[in-house]
């Protein structure tokens, strides 16, 4: 069975972090022999090497985006190969049970063009199909060494679906060999040193900073809606709300009309869900999706989370973050 190089647990959650060798030393665990099943999704090789079109201008890539969109071949360009993807399916499902499908009703992206297939894995079935042990500790899924994979099985990366969500936090040993810094009091930048606001706005920033290629026209784009995980429109106060807080700003940037908030629209739209009609018949809102940052077509980022871990975080489970 080849070695997967670079997949230790170590090189999944901690590289360059840690001094330590071993995931009990870096963690200071004592780790049992693991029984809870893993979620583990496999990202296959690209059809074809992106790289041209990453390193290329923004005008370029969005041209050839959408020209291969119109073909109906982006996915079959930058997804993975048929042989590929029906060749990992066959071998995956005779070592777990496949999970997800195209559409992500499940919360999980199975497709060959988002390059990725889930398997849940009992322990037994980790075992046998990386030719390691899992260990448990708490929250902690682990193993020792790196990973190996059955032959004929073509892998670009790996991503484990565990506790916690945002993934497990590195492990860090005093890196600095000694090295202090004396901070005086007072402020540690200009920034800081600033009395006054300057009152810049971030077109303007855009325009004089980043020469921002449509500062000034009048051109027309699509809706970027910006969410931060856990905050969305929370507000130290219940006066301004951020509704009115967002137009305020707006206004103040010479633009008149209102903003739509999402997390604001959702949560009325429950509140209206659930409120009871006229007719007094009770009305229930509908679960959510499942939380998908994006469509199964996405292409995933260009870096790994980890500098030497072959993996990637697939579209199908990240947190929602963007629209």
């Amino acid at each position: 069975m080849p070695t997967l190089e670079n997949s230790t647990f170590l090189d999944l959650t901690s590289y360059g972090t840690t001094t330590a060798t071993t995931v009990e030393a870096a963690f200071q665990v004592t780790g049992t022999p693991a029984v809870s099943d893993v979620n583990v999704a496999f990202i296959l090789p690209r059809a074809n090497d992106p790289t041209a079109l990453l390193t290329s201008n923004w005008a370029t890539r969005q041209t050839t985006l959408e020209q291969l969109k119109d073909n109906g071949t982006l996915w079959s360009t930058y997804g993975a190969t048929t042989s590929d993807y029906n060749n990992a399916y066959s071998i995956l499902s005779s070592h777990g049970t496949i999970i997800g499908n195209a559409s992500g009703s499940d919360g999980y992206v199975t497709s060959q063009e988002s390059r990725t297939i889930w398997v849940k894995l009992t322990a037994p079935q980790f075992e046998t199909l990386f030719s390691t042990k899992p260990y448990q500790a708490g929250d902690l899924y682990y193993w020792n060494g790196n990973l190996s994979v059955p032959s004929g099985l073509n892998v670009a990366g790996l991503w484990f679906d565990t506790a916690p969500w945002f993934g497990t936090p590195p492990a860090v040993s005093d890196l600095s060999n000694g090295a202090r810094a004396v901070l005086h009091d007072g402020p540690q930048s200009i920034g800081n040193y600033m009395s006054t606001n300057s009152g810049t706005f971030a077109g303007d920033m855009a325009q004089h900073f980043y020469d921002f290629p449509l500062a000034g026209k009048n051109v027309a784009t699509s809706t970027v809606g910006l969410i931060e995980p856990g905050i969305g429109d929370a507000m130290p106060g219940a006066s301004p709300t951020f509704q009115v807080a967002l137009n305020a700003f707006r206004h103040a940037a010479g633009i008149s009309t209102p903003a739509t908030t999402i997390w604001s629209a959702m949560r009325a739209a429950r509140a209206s869900a659930k409120a009871t009609t006229s007719s007094g018949r009770s009305m229930s809102a509908s679960s959510p999706p499942p939380r998908q940052a994006a469509r199964s077509g996405s292409i995933p980022a260009r870096a790994s989370p980890c500098p030497r871990m072959p993996t990637i975080s697939p579209p199908s489970r990240r947190p929602s973050g963007t629209r």
